[in-house]
Protein backbone atom coordinates (compact mmCIF):
# COMPACT_ATOMS: atom_id res chain seq x y z
CA UNK A 1 0.00 0.00 0.00
CA UNK A 2 1.20 3.53 -0.77
CA UNK A 3 0.71 6.84 0.99
CA UNK A 4 -0.20 10.30 -0.29
CA UNK A 5 0.32 13.56 1.60
CA UNK A 6 -1.33 16.74 0.33
CA UNK A 7 1.25 19.48 0.88
CA UNK A 8 -0.06 22.20 -1.43
CA UNK A 9 -2.31 25.19 -0.91
CA UNK A 10 -1.59 28.76 0.10
CA UNK A 11 -2.43 28.57 3.82
CA UNK A 12 -4.31 31.88 3.70
CA UNK A 13 -6.12 31.25 7.00
CA UNK A 14 -2.78 30.99 8.86
CA UNK A 15 -1.24 34.20 7.59
CA UNK A 16 1.12 35.88 8.40
CA UNK A 17 2.73 32.56 9.46
CA UNK A 18 2.46 31.19 5.92
CA UNK A 19 3.67 34.21 3.94
CA UNK A 20 7.02 32.53 3.28
CA UNK A 21 6.27 28.79 3.46
CA UNK A 22 3.61 26.06 3.47
CA UNK A 23 1.40 25.57 6.51
CA UNK A 24 2.32 21.87 6.67
CA UNK A 25 5.89 22.78 7.69
CA UNK A 26 4.73 24.84 10.65
CA UNK A 27 6.09 23.14 13.80
CA UNK A 28 4.02 21.39 16.44
CA UNK A 29 6.13 20.35 19.46
CA UNK A 30 9.25 21.28 17.45
CA UNK A 31 8.34 19.05 14.49
CA UNK A 32 6.58 19.99 11.22
CA UNK A 33 2.97 18.86 11.25
CA UNK A 34 3.39 16.88 8.02
CA UNK A 35 6.23 14.89 9.59
CA UNK A 36 3.67 13.39 11.97
CA UNK A 37 1.84 12.06 8.89
CA UNK A 38 5.02 10.41 7.66
CA UNK A 39 5.62 8.88 11.10
CA UNK A 40 2.08 7.45 11.18
CA UNK A 41 2.45 5.95 7.71
CA UNK A 42 5.80 4.43 8.59
CA UNK A 43 4.31 2.84 11.72
CA UNK A 44 1.53 1.36 9.59
CA UNK A 45 4.09 -0.20 7.24
CA UNK A 46 3.68 2.33 4.42
CA UNK A 47 7.11 3.17 3.05
CA UNK A 48 6.37 4.58 -0.44
CA UNK A 49 4.97 8.10 -0.06
CA UNK A 50 4.08 10.76 -2.62
CA UNK A 51 3.91 14.39 -1.48
CA UNK A 52 1.70 16.74 -3.53
CA UNK A 53 3.40 20.13 -3.61
CA UNK A 54 2.39 23.50 -5.01
CA UNK A 55 2.20 27.14 -4.06
CA UNK A 56 4.54 28.95 -1.71
CA UNK A 57 7.50 27.05 -0.33
CA UNK A 58 7.43 23.94 -2.51
CA UNK A 59 11.22 23.87 -2.62
CA UNK A 60 11.34 24.11 1.18
CA UNK A 61 9.35 20.88 1.35
CA UNK A 62 11.85 19.13 -0.91
CA UNK A 63 14.80 20.55 1.03
CA UNK A 64 13.39 19.31 4.35
CA UNK A 65 12.26 15.79 3.38
CA UNK A 66 14.61 15.04 0.50
CA UNK A 67 14.18 11.50 -0.80
CA UNK A 68 12.87 10.36 2.59
CA UNK A 69 15.94 8.31 3.48
CA UNK A 70 16.56 10.03 6.81
CA UNK A 71 12.93 9.38 7.76
CA UNK A 72 13.07 5.69 6.83
CA UNK A 73 10.73 6.01 3.84
CA UNK A 74 10.84 6.60 0.08
CA UNK A 75 9.47 10.01 -0.92
CA UNK A 76 8.59 11.28 -4.38
CA UNK A 77 7.08 14.65 -5.29
CA UNK A 78 4.13 15.43 -7.53
CA UNK A 79 3.51 19.10 -8.46
CA UNK A 80 0.02 20.62 -8.49
CA UNK A 81 -0.04 23.94 -10.34
CA UNK A 82 -2.97 25.35 -8.35
CA UNK A 83 -5.17 24.12 -5.45
CA UNK A 84 -7.98 22.25 -7.24
CA UNK A 85 -9.27 19.98 -4.49
CA UNK A 86 -8.51 16.50 -3.23
CA UNK A 87 -10.01 14.70 -6.24
CA UNK A 88 -7.67 16.54 -8.60
CA UNK A 89 -4.71 15.77 -6.34
CA UNK A 90 -5.58 12.05 -6.33
CA UNK A 91 -5.87 12.15 -10.11
CA UNK A 92 -2.30 13.45 -10.32
CA UNK A 93 -1.19 10.33 -8.45
CA UNK A 94 -2.54 7.81 -10.96
CA UNK A 95 0.94 6.59 -11.99
CA UNK A 96 2.10 6.52 -8.38
CA UNK A 97 -0.99 4.57 -7.21
CA UNK A 98 -0.38 2.13 -10.08
CA UNK A 99 -3.81 0.50 -10.13
CA UNK A 100 -4.08 -0.13 -6.37
CA UNK A 101 -7.55 -1.22 -5.18
CA UNK A 102 -10.40 1.30 -4.90
CA UNK A 103 -13.77 0.96 -3.14
CA UNK A 104 -16.75 3.21 -3.84
CA UNK A 105 -19.72 3.54 -1.45
CA UNK A 106 -22.77 4.72 -3.39
CA UNK A 107 -24.47 6.87 -0.77
CA UNK A 108 -26.76 6.57 2.26
CA UNK A 109 -23.63 5.96 4.26
CA UNK A 110 -25.33 6.91 7.54
CA UNK A 111 -28.80 5.44 7.48
CA UNK A 112 -31.37 6.98 8.00
CA UNK A 113 -30.74 10.65 8.79
CA UNK A 114 -27.11 11.41 8.03
CA UNK A 115 -24.67 12.81 10.57
CA UNK A 116 -26.51 14.60 13.41
CA UNK A 117 -24.95 17.44 15.46
CA UNK A 118 -22.32 16.46 18.04
CA UNK A 119 -24.68 17.12 20.95
CA UNK A 120 -27.38 14.83 19.53
CA UNK A 121 -28.01 11.49 21.29
CA UNK A 122 -28.03 9.90 17.81
CA UNK A 123 -24.47 11.03 17.06
CA UNK A 124 -22.71 8.04 18.62
CA UNK A 125 -24.66 5.52 16.57
CA UNK A 126 -24.17 7.54 13.36
CA UNK A 127 -20.41 7.59 13.91
CA UNK A 128 -20.40 3.85 14.60
CA UNK A 129 -22.16 3.11 11.31
CA UNK A 130 -19.79 5.28 9.30
CA UNK A 131 -16.76 3.87 11.12
CA UNK A 132 -17.78 0.33 10.16
CA UNK A 133 -17.51 1.30 6.49
CA UNK A 134 -14.30 3.25 6.96
CA UNK A 135 -12.73 0.28 8.76
CA UNK A 136 -13.67 -1.96 5.82
CA UNK A 137 -11.57 0.22 3.56
CA UNK A 138 -8.65 0.52 5.97
CA UNK A 139 -8.54 -3.17 6.89
CA UNK A 140 -8.61 -4.27 3.24
CA UNK A 141 -5.73 -1.97 2.26
CA UNK A 142 -7.96 -0.38 -0.36
CA UNK A 143 -8.90 3.13 -1.40
CA UNK A 144 -12.47 4.19 -0.67
CA UNK A 145 -14.77 6.95 -1.86
CA UNK A 146 -18.05 7.79 -0.13
CA UNK A 147 -20.78 9.32 -2.30
CA UNK A 148 -23.64 11.24 -0.64
CA UNK A 149 -27.17 9.79 -0.67
CA UNK A 150 -30.57 11.14 0.30
CA UNK A 151 -30.33 9.79 3.86
CA UNK A 152 -26.96 11.50 4.30
CA UNK A 153 -28.84 14.67 3.32
CA UNK A 154 -31.48 13.80 5.97
CA UNK A 155 -34.01 13.36 3.16
CA UNK A 156 -33.99 17.03 2.26
CA UNK A 157 -34.94 18.43 5.68
CA UNK A 158 -33.86 21.96 6.51
CA UNK A 159 -30.66 20.76 8.16
CA UNK A 160 -29.79 18.44 5.27
CA UNK A 161 -26.94 20.53 3.90
CA UNK A 162 -25.43 20.88 7.39
CA UNK A 163 -25.61 17.11 7.87
CA UNK A 164 -23.93 16.24 4.60
CA UNK A 165 -21.16 18.72 5.35
CA UNK A 166 -20.77 17.10 8.79
CA UNK A 167 -20.22 13.69 7.19
CA UNK A 168 -17.59 15.19 4.89
CA UNK A 169 -15.83 16.92 7.80
CA UNK A 170 -15.91 13.77 9.94
CA UNK A 171 -14.13 11.80 7.21
CA UNK A 172 -11.62 14.60 6.58
CA UNK A 173 -10.84 14.81 10.30
CA UNK A 174 -9.89 11.12 10.23
CA UNK A 175 -6.83 12.20 8.19
CA UNK A 176 -6.81 8.97 6.19
CA UNK A 177 -5.06 9.16 2.84
CA UNK A 178 -7.14 6.37 1.35
CA UNK A 179 -10.65 7.44 2.44
CA UNK A 180 -12.56 10.41 1.07
CA UNK A 181 -16.09 11.71 0.45
CA UNK A 182 -16.83 13.25 -2.94
CA UNK A 183 -18.13 15.70 -3.94
CA UNK A 184 -17.16 17.88 -0.99
CA UNK A 185 -19.30 20.36 0.92
CA UNK A 186 -22.66 19.22 -0.44
CA UNK A 187 -21.68 20.33 -3.93
CA UNK A 188 -23.10 18.56 -7.00
CA UNK A 189 -19.88 17.69 -8.81
CA UNK A 190 -18.96 16.11 -11.10
CA UNK A 191 -15.59 15.15 -9.61
CA UNK A 192 -13.25 13.37 -12.01
CA UNK A 193 -10.54 10.89 -11.03
CA UNK A 194 -8.45 9.03 -13.59
CA UNK A 195 -7.23 5.64 -12.39
CA UNK A 196 -4.35 4.98 -14.73
CA UNK A 197 -5.00 5.01 -18.46
CA UNK A 198 -7.94 2.58 -18.36
CA UNK A 199 -10.55 4.08 -16.05
CA UNK A 200 -12.17 7.47 -15.53
CA UNK A 201 -14.31 7.74 -12.39
CA UNK A 202 -16.94 10.51 -12.59
CA UNK A 203 -18.69 11.20 -9.28
CA UNK A 204 -21.98 13.08 -8.93
CA UNK A 205 -24.07 14.02 -5.90
CA UNK A 206 -27.47 13.38 -7.47
CA UNK A 207 -29.37 14.34 -4.32
CA UNK A 208 -28.32 17.93 -5.03
CA UNK A 209 -30.86 17.84 -7.87
CA UNK A 210 -33.71 16.66 -5.64
CA UNK A 211 -33.38 18.82 -2.54
CA UNK A 212 -34.96 22.04 -3.74
CA UNK A 213 -34.14 25.00 -1.50
CA UNK A 214 -31.87 22.86 0.70
CA UNK A 215 -29.30 22.29 -2.03
CA UNK A 216 -25.99 24.08 -2.11
CA UNK A 217 -25.97 26.68 -4.87
CA UNK A 218 -23.98 29.72 -5.94
CA UNK A 219 -25.76 31.91 -3.41
CA UNK A 220 -24.76 29.97 -0.31
CA UNK A 221 -21.70 27.93 -1.25
CA UNK A 222 -18.45 27.88 -3.19
CA UNK A 223 -19.64 25.09 -5.47
CA UNK A 224 -18.29 25.19 -8.99
CA UNK A 225 -20.17 24.13 -11.00
CA UNK A 226 -23.20 25.27 -9.06
CA UNK A 227 -26.15 25.19 -11.47
CA UNK A 228 -27.74 22.55 -13.68
CA UNK A 229 -26.33 23.69 -17.01
CA UNK A 230 -22.78 24.01 -15.68
CA UNK A 231 -23.02 20.55 -14.10
CA UNK A 232 -24.17 19.05 -17.40
CA UNK A 233 -21.45 20.88 -19.32
CA UNK A 234 -18.84 19.50 -16.92
CA UNK A 235 -20.25 15.97 -17.27
CA UNK A 236 -20.18 16.31 -21.04
CA UNK A 237 -16.59 17.49 -20.95
CA UNK A 238 -15.54 14.62 -18.65
CA UNK A 239 -16.97 12.07 -21.10
CA UNK A 240 -15.76 13.81 -24.24
CA UNK A 241 -12.18 14.12 -23.01
CA UNK A 242 -11.78 10.67 -21.42
CA UNK A 243 -9.80 9.39 -24.39
CA UNK A 244 -9.69 5.58 -24.44
CA UNK A 245 -10.60 5.32 -20.78
CA UNK A 246 -13.75 3.48 -19.74
CA UNK A 247 -15.95 5.78 -17.64
CA UNK A 248 -17.77 4.83 -14.46
CA UNK A 249 -20.36 7.45 -13.54
CA UNK A 250 -20.96 6.86 -9.83
CA UNK A 251 -23.96 8.40 -8.09
CA UNK A 252 -26.59 7.51 -5.52
CA UNK A 253 -29.77 7.68 -7.59
CA UNK A 254 -30.38 5.21 -10.45
CA UNK A 255 -31.66 6.29 -13.86
CA UNK A 256 -33.87 3.18 -14.09
CA UNK A 257 -35.25 0.73 -11.54
CA UNK A 258 -37.84 -2.00 -11.09
CA UNK A 259 -38.07 -1.56 -7.33
CA UNK A 260 -40.14 0.69 -5.07
CA UNK A 261 -38.46 3.92 -6.20
CA UNK A 262 -39.36 2.94 -9.76
CA UNK A 263 -43.04 2.53 -8.77
CA UNK A 264 -43.20 -1.24 -8.18
CA UNK A 265 -44.81 -2.53 -4.96
CA UNK A 266 -45.88 -5.91 -3.56
CA UNK A 267 -49.07 -6.85 -1.76
CA UNK A 268 -47.53 -6.29 1.69
CA UNK A 269 -46.93 -2.63 0.85
CA UNK A 270 -50.60 -2.27 -0.09
CA UNK A 271 -51.94 -4.01 3.03
CA UNK A 272 -49.33 -2.96 5.62
CA UNK A 273 -48.19 0.55 4.56
CA UNK A 274 -47.23 1.56 8.13
CA UNK A 275 -44.21 -0.75 7.89
CA UNK A 276 -42.58 1.96 5.78
CA UNK A 277 -42.46 3.99 9.00
CA UNK A 278 -41.65 1.10 11.33
CA UNK A 279 -41.07 -2.46 10.14
CA UNK A 280 -42.73 -3.87 13.27
CA UNK A 281 -46.10 -2.21 12.52
CA UNK A 282 -47.95 -5.16 10.98
CA UNK A 283 -51.30 -3.32 11.07
CA UNK A 284 -53.53 -4.24 8.09
CA UNK A 285 -55.08 -1.31 6.27
CA UNK A 286 -56.74 -2.80 3.17
CA UNK A 287 -57.97 -0.35 0.50
CA UNK A 288 -56.72 2.66 2.50
CA UNK A 289 -53.27 1.13 2.45
CA UNK A 290 -53.25 1.17 -1.35
CA UNK A 291 -53.21 4.96 -1.25
CA UNK A 292 -49.55 4.82 -0.23
CA UNK A 293 -48.18 3.09 -3.35
CA UNK A 294 -50.61 5.08 -5.54
CA UNK A 295 -49.24 8.34 -4.15
CA UNK A 296 -45.68 7.09 -4.57
CA UNK A 297 -46.35 6.26 -8.22
CA UNK A 298 -47.84 9.72 -8.76
CA UNK A 299 -44.53 11.35 -7.80
CA UNK A 300 -45.33 12.70 -4.35
CA UNK A 301 -41.75 11.97 -3.23
CA UNK A 302 -38.80 13.59 -4.99
CA UNK A 303 -36.85 10.40 -4.23
CA UNK A 304 -38.97 8.38 -6.70
CA UNK A 305 -38.33 8.23 -10.44
CA UNK A 306 -41.94 9.35 -11.10
CA UNK A 307 -41.44 12.78 -9.48
CA UNK A 308 -40.92 15.92 -11.55
CA UNK A 309 -37.56 16.63 -9.92
CA UNK A 310 -36.23 13.12 -10.47
CA UNK A 311 -37.59 13.00 -14.03
CA UNK A 312 -35.89 16.28 -14.83
CA UNK A 313 -32.58 14.91 -13.58
CA UNK A 314 -32.93 11.66 -15.56
CA UNK A 315 -33.83 13.42 -18.80
CA UNK A 316 -30.95 15.88 -18.62
CA UNK A 317 -28.28 13.38 -17.56
CA UNK A 318 -29.38 10.84 -20.16
CA UNK A 319 -29.31 13.54 -22.84
CA UNK A 320 -25.58 13.90 -22.13
CA UNK A 321 -24.88 10.16 -21.77
CA UNK A 322 -26.63 9.39 -25.06
CA UNK A 323 -23.81 11.07 -26.99
CA UNK A 324 -21.06 8.77 -25.69
CA UNK A 325 -20.09 5.12 -25.34
CA UNK A 326 -17.86 3.00 -23.12
CA UNK A 327 -19.40 3.91 -19.78
CA UNK A 328 -21.35 2.42 -16.91
CA UNK A 329 -23.72 4.33 -14.64
CA UNK A 330 -23.51 2.83 -11.13
CA UNK A 331 -25.97 3.77 -8.38
CA UNK A 332 -27.53 2.64 -5.11
CA UNK A 333 -30.78 3.97 -3.55
CA UNK A 334 -32.87 0.84 -4.21
CA UNK A 335 -32.41 -2.02 -1.74
CA UNK A 336 -31.68 -4.52 -4.48
CA UNK A 337 -29.08 -5.70 -6.99
CA UNK A 338 -29.96 -4.89 -10.62
CA UNK A 339 -28.03 -5.01 -13.89
CA UNK A 340 -30.02 -3.11 -16.51
CA UNK A 341 -29.70 -2.16 -20.17
CA UNK A 342 -28.80 1.51 -20.49
CA UNK A 343 -28.78 3.76 -23.51
CA UNK A 344 -26.30 3.13 -26.35
CA UNK A 345 -25.77 -0.49 -25.21
CA UNK A 346 -24.20 0.69 -21.97
CA UNK A 347 -25.17 -0.58 -18.52
CA UNK A 348 -27.05 0.81 -15.55
CA UNK A 349 -26.06 -0.84 -12.26
CA UNK A 350 -28.11 -0.65 -9.07
CA UNK A 351 -26.28 -1.90 -6.00
CA UNK A 352 -27.99 -0.59 -2.89
CA UNK A 353 -28.62 -3.65 -0.71
CA UNK A 354 -25.69 -3.66 1.69
CA UNK A 355 -27.41 -5.02 4.81
CA UNK A 356 -29.95 -7.63 5.91
CA UNK A 357 -32.44 -5.07 7.25
CA UNK A 358 -34.76 -4.46 4.29
CA UNK A 359 -38.02 -6.06 3.20
CA UNK A 360 -38.55 -4.69 -0.29
CA UNK A 361 -40.07 -5.68 -3.61
CA UNK A 362 -38.29 -6.15 -6.93
CA UNK A 363 -39.62 -7.23 -10.30
CA UNK A 364 -38.09 -7.51 -13.77
CA UNK A 365 -38.73 -5.34 -16.80
CA UNK A 366 -37.72 -4.92 -20.43
CA UNK A 367 -34.30 -3.58 -19.44
CA UNK A 368 -33.49 -6.23 -16.83
CA UNK A 369 -30.38 -8.32 -17.45
CA UNK A 370 -30.12 -9.57 -13.87
CA UNK A 371 -32.03 -8.85 -10.66
CA UNK A 372 -31.74 -10.15 -7.11
CA UNK A 373 -33.43 -9.08 -3.88
CA UNK A 374 -30.61 -9.96 -1.52
CA UNK A 375 -27.71 -8.21 0.18
CA UNK A 376 -24.47 -7.93 -1.73
CA UNK A 377 -22.34 -5.74 -3.95
CA UNK A 378 -20.96 -5.46 -7.48
CA UNK A 379 -17.39 -5.70 -8.69
CA UNK A 380 -15.75 -4.54 -11.92
CA UNK A 381 -12.46 -6.14 -12.96
CA UNK A 382 -10.37 -4.35 -15.59
CA UNK A 383 -7.97 -6.87 -17.13
CA UNK A 384 -4.67 -6.27 -18.90
CA UNK A 385 -6.10 -7.59 -22.18
CA UNK A 386 -8.66 -4.77 -22.20
CA UNK A 387 -11.63 -6.90 -21.12
CA UNK A 388 -13.95 -5.75 -18.34
CA UNK A 389 -15.80 -8.27 -16.17
CA UNK A 390 -18.82 -7.44 -14.01
CA UNK A 391 -19.53 -9.70 -11.04
CA UNK A 392 -22.47 -9.59 -8.63
CA UNK A 393 -21.57 -10.89 -5.18
CA UNK A 394 -24.24 -12.02 -2.71
CA UNK A 395 -23.81 -11.99 1.06
CA UNK A 396 -27.17 -13.63 1.77
CA UNK A 397 -25.70 -16.61 3.60
CA UNK A 398 -23.01 -14.62 5.39
CA UNK A 399 -20.39 -15.94 2.95
CA UNK A 400 -19.59 -14.03 -0.24
CA UNK A 401 -20.84 -15.91 -3.31
CA UNK A 402 -20.74 -14.88 -6.96
CA UNK A 403 -24.29 -15.10 -8.33
CA UNK A 404 -23.87 -13.37 -11.69
CA UNK A 405 -21.03 -12.61 -14.09
CA UNK A 406 -20.88 -11.01 -17.52
CA UNK A 407 -18.43 -9.47 -19.96
CA UNK A 408 -18.89 -5.73 -20.19
CA UNK A 409 -16.28 -5.31 -22.88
Amino acid sequence: MKGIILHGGHGTRLRPLTHTGPKQLLPIANKPMSEYCIDSMKEAGVKDIAIIIGGIGSQKVKDYYGNGEKFGVNISYIPQDFPRGIAHAIGLCEDFINNEKFLVFLGDNIYQKGMPPKQSPERKEAERRLNEQINTIVNSNSNGIFIPGNHDWNNGDDDGWDRIKSVDKYIIDKKLNNVIMLPHNGCPGPEVIDLGDKIRLIIIDTDWWLNGDVQANKDNSKCNPGDEQSILDSLRSALKNKGKRFAIIAAHHPLESYGAHGGYFNWKQHIFPLRELNESLWIPLPVIGSLYPILRKSGISSQDLSSDEYGNMINKIEAVLSKYSDWIYAAGHEHSLQVLKGINNNLYLVSGFGTFEHDEYLTEGDKTIFAALEPGFMQLDFNNDGSIILSVISGKTGVAKEIFIMNVK
